[in-house]
């Protein structure tokens, strides 16, 4: 094999750094990049399993490249799909498909023979030519400090796939009723991404892996353990993205609040590192577990009130309000000590944009919880709100829950959630 097209059919933004990691692992072996499907030796396609909406986007775009291949070309699924449900991959394509999920990367050595292994890649971290999608639209000044995008193994990843082929796999169904377009793809509503408008942003790596048990996901099982790069090499890549001359930054982890936790540091002298250079720069920080705001709460919000000028956005999934779902989703807070300590994050950064996820639909969920949600969301006001749908997942502990909200109750929770969270921003 000498040339190999990897293909981003769907997921987050820590996939999106692991095609940029991939990139530079194909290239540091000596494989022609193709941006096509068409004429690769290998095809790589990294697929979404987090929910019933991506996972079924992911399998449709799937048979699509596994049609487009050359007859004799090796199939390849990364990504956290191949973990979470492994078994819809083996059904639909059986031993045609290698599966290499995203903790088994490194097993892509034996494949290829690799001369530079996976694993040196990783350990570098080196994002520095590499961009992931923000959920928050760049101001005008922030879009026109974003350089060198064209060396981005990103963008070429979603190329594989045509506008029209993308837009046949995530919005068109056989069944056309209203009900099932908001039970299976509530990302047809758009409503739920309000003040949305993906962007790409230079990246800085801070850790693979995910050290949290909530019993909603399945990303565990695809990611592996919490595994942090030393804090010395985040810091090295973070000034050669600087030195690039990029303003906007966006942190990527599985969860940028536990990072160090593995390895002696903390998020907090992670922060002192980074807010320490000269430079003009703004952080977007994603995936930013609110425990570790409620644990490190006086280091952090003092430490973010004397740099907010470097501090653009910040997304804190609280996935629900009530004390009650929240202990069944082993979330390791509550709700009323997380508002607080957010209420006091904005009070000591006046202006400050931070996010959140909502999950509704969980198992034993009540109208009081959904109320004590939108309770939640009205006292600390947030500037971007994404609502996800709760599926049953292989694997995960919460499928054994008692108590499963019918799906048309979930699809009008949901509705009611957008509806009257898009009435709170102003």
């Amino acid at each position: 094999m000498s040339s190999v097209c990897i293909a981003y059919a769907d997921g987050c933004s820590r996939a999106e750094a692991e095609i940029e990691l991939l990139g530079q692992y194909f290239a540091a072996n000596g494989f022609k990049l193709k941006e096509r499907i068409e004429g690769a030796e290998l095809v790589l396609v990294s697929a979404c399993g987090f929910d019933l909406c991506a996972e079924r986007t992911s399998m449709k775009l799937l048979r699509k490249a596994f049609q487009k291949k050359e007859k004799k070309a090796q199939f390849v699924v990364t990504g956290c799909l191949p973990a979470i449900n492994r078994e819809i991959i083996v059904e639909a394509f059986g031993d045609q498909a290698l599966l290499f999920p995203a903790r088994l990367l490194g097993k892509l050595d034996e494949l290829i023979l690799a001369r530079v292994p996976f694993k040196e890649i990783l350990e570098k971290g080196d994002l520095s030519r590499g961009f992931v999608k923000t959920d928050v639209k760049l101001r005008e000044e922030q879009s026109e400090s974003i350089l060198g995008i064209t060396q981005s193994y990103n963008p070429k990843a979603k190329r594989a796939f045509s506008s029209a082929e993308r837009f046949m796999a995530a919005f068109l169904l056989t069944r056309t009723k209203i009900d099932d377009l908001i039970a299976h793809f509530p990302k047809c509503l758009q409503l739920q991404f309000i003040r949305q408008s993906h962007h790409l942003v230079p990246s800085l790596l801070l850790s693979r892996g995910c050290q949290g048990q909530c019993t909603y996901c399945g990303i565990p099982s695809a990611v592996g353990p919490l595994k942090s790069l030393p804090l010395e090499r985040i810091v090295s890549n973070f000034r050669s993205i600087l030195k690039q001359g990029n303003r906007v930054i966006g942190l990527v982890a599985t969860d940028v609040g536990s990072y160090g936790q593995d390895n002696g540091s903390s998020v907090v002298e992670l922060f002192q590192r980074l807010f320490a250079f000269d430079e003009k720069f703004q952080l977007i920080i994603n995936d930013f577990n609110p425990r570790w705001l409620v644990e490190y709460a006086d280091d952090l919000i003092d430490l973010f009130a004397a740099n907010a000028e470097k501090i653009d956005y910040i997304l804190m999934p609280i996935q629900s309000g009530s004390e009650k779902i929240l202990s069944l989703m082993q979330r390791r807070h509550t709700a009323s000590e997380v508002w607080e300590h957010m209420l006091a994050l904005k009070k000591a950064v006046p202006g400050i944009r931070i996010g959140t996820h909502v999950l509704v639909g969980f198992p034993g969920e009540t109208e009081e919880d959904l109320d004590a949600t939108l309770d939640f969301l009205k006292k600390v006001n947030f500037y971007y709100l994404k609502v996800f749908k709760y599926d049953d997942r292989p694997r995960i502990a919460a499928a054994k829950l008692p108590g499963k909200v019918p799906e048309n109750v979930k699809r009008r929770r949901l509705l009611r959630l957008i509806r009257e969270f898009h009435g709170l921003v102003k």
